[in-house]
């Protein structure tokens, strides 16, 4: 966690777009960056406060769950156009509502566009040319290519698009690769940006998604929640371009104006200064009425897709509908997907099944007992942090339960000197020699001196004496972290994602897999206990 971006965001409510990572921020940081948006809205617009009969209903609606601010319900009764009990104030999900239902420390390791294909394999996408990852080019297939490889790609190619692959919200990090001069472009945004990188195809979209904002690929934002009992889609809306832009974010002036289920455009949109439209600013035509191809495509490729990404159960997904009115997926929002936006031009986000939710969040399965913090913290890092200090403190590990690759360095070195003096005494000493050799050796390397203990357990294993040996603690803490990004292997080492991350090797069938706590089938579509113990006692 950066320290640096959580005092910055919690003391101004703001954060650097492309480089903050916001999964990484504390809820306190987080809250304040949401709050902000509201306070904002109350400086500019000045809105009505509410009435007392609905702030009563407001209070009476959460008071079993948490103490509510009126401030979210006051902004949305204004910016909507309509009072809902059911509003979800930002606070009460960014803190408590979300972090139940996603992973965020998941979502930072696993959302890079470069896994997309392999991720979500059921579901089309944009034609991918190139990538970057860990600073290696590849190719669509995933095969290694060198530099002239990738040039003569693009060069073959009338227009791509260059996104950076993480920490690219708000369209941050995307570059048209287009004319004359497009392998130039490419040769500066390479040198000049270090991160994960993908090239795609760019979008020929739908006329009627290109009629709502010439210029930018006009894209479905729709809010699903996984559940045992499969995908409900709970928010809908468009995002639509404006000016000049050729991306529809909202942070980039663009629009965001809700659908219907039969995919009809609401009448109103709203941007991300917190004003309000029945006409497109630029365009002029009105929006209510306009009906949309394709919405029904992404739900389908929603449902297909959402269930291998269980560990994040609410996603906010991009789909462009392309010209063909197929559905493409742009982007999943693992966590943190907009929801002002959303709340403001569809109205509340959950419906009528708010309730619903708000139970499942703050009470056990039978609605009596009341969930209990981790000492304020989740679950998940309230694990982690144990072990990290059962391992700093007394070199102690559970084979198989300890959440190794995540430990801290002082905890590996501690339970690495434990494994080491267990079996130490069946070795036999090195001479002077050979230990002053060893120091010689590493000094180069290190400020401090090494240990010996794994140049003498070798030793007296195989024999004989190498001054190459690794000692243990070395490799733990600086060689293996260097060459390897422990939280994303800790992630990727899941075997439900096997499958999906290897499909050229050949592996056992999968019958199911839970993640995250739903039963999927050998497909990730959800399963139920039912079908899944039919589905068991047939093989």
């Amino acid at each position: 966690m950066s320290i640096k971006d959580n005092i910055y965001s919690y003391f101004t409510g703001k954060y650097i777009e492309g480089e903050t990572d916001l999964d990484r921020l504390g809820t306190p940081a987080l809250l304040k960056i949401f709050r902000k948006n509201m306070t904002d809205y109350l400086s500019a617009f000045h809105p009505p406060r509410l009435n007392k009969s609905q702030e009563r209903s407001v209070r009476d609606y959460y008071a079993r769950y948490s103490k509510t601010d009126l401030i979210y319900h006051r902004v949305y009764t204004d910016w909507h156009g309509e009072f809902h009990a059911e509003y979800m104030p930002d606070d009460l999900y960014y803190g408590k509502v979300e972090p139940y239902f996603c992973d965020r420390l998941f979502s930072k390791n696993i959302d890079n566009k470069c896994y997309y294909p392999l991720f979500f394999s059921s579901a089309p996408q944009p034609k991918t040319y190139a990538m970057r990852i860990g600073g290696k080019w590849l190719d669509g297939n995933y095969s290694f290519i060198d530099m002239d490889r990738l040039f003569s790609i693009i060069k073959e190619e009338d227009e791509a698009v260059l996104k950076r692959a993480t920490f690219s919200q708000g369209g941050h990090g995307i570059l048209f690769l287009s004319g004359k001069d497009k392998l130039e472009k490419l040769r500066e945004a390479i040198q000049d940006n270090n991160a994960d990188l993908i090239i795609q195809a760019s979008v020929k979209q739908h006329p009627v998604f290109e009629e709502l904002h010439p210029g930018s690929v006009n894209t479905l934002r729709f809010m699903s929640l996984l559940s045992k009992d499969g995908v409900k889609i709970f928010a809908r809306a468009v995002r639509i371009g404006r000016g000049n832009a050729r991306v529809d974010n909202f942070s980039s002036g663009g629009l965001f104006c809700g659908v219907t289920e039969d995919g009809y455009l609401m009448d109103r949109a709203v941007s991300g200064d917190g004003r309000s439209f029945r006409t497109h600013p630029d365009i002029g035509y009105a929006f209510a009425g306009k009906v949309l191809p394709g919405c029904d495509r992404a739900e389908v490729l929603i449902k297909k897709a959402h269930g291998i990404m269980a560990h994040c159960r609410i996603i906010s997904w991009d789909i462009a509908i392309d010209h063909k009115g197929e559905a493409l997926l742009i982007e999943p929002n693992l966590s943190l997907g907009i929801i002002n936006a959303m709340q403001a031009c569809s109205g509340p986000l959950f419906g009528q099944e708010t309730r619903k939710i708000l139970e499942e969040v703050f009470f056990d399965k039978k609605a009596k007992r009341r969930r209990k913090p981790f000492y304020g913290l989740n679950p998940r890092d309230y694990y982690y942090l144990r072990d990290s200090l059962k391992g700093m403190l007394t070199g102690y590990y559970q084979p198989g339960y300890t959440h190794i690759p995540l430990l801290s360095k002082p905890a590996l070195r501690r339970i690495d000197k434990k494994l080491i003096g267990d079996v130490l005494h069946l070795s036999p000493e090195l001479t002077k020699s050979q230990k002053k050799a060893v120091q010689d050796f590493y000094r180069p390397y290190v400020k401090k001196p090494v240990q010996t203990d794994t140049h003498r357990i070798l030793t007296g294993r195989r024999k004989k004496f190498s001054l190459k040996y690794i000692p243990e603690d070395l490799y733990m803490c600086d060689i293996d972290p260097f060459l390897s990004n422990r939280e994303l292997a800790y992630y990727m080492g899941n075997k439900c994602f096997y499958p999906r991350l290897f499909p050229k090797a050949k592996q056992p069938g999968a019958l199911a897999f839970r993640i995250g706590g739903v039963w999927l089938d050998g497909d990730y579509m959800p399963i139920s206990p039912k079908d899944l113990a039919l589905k068991l006692f047939s093989e």
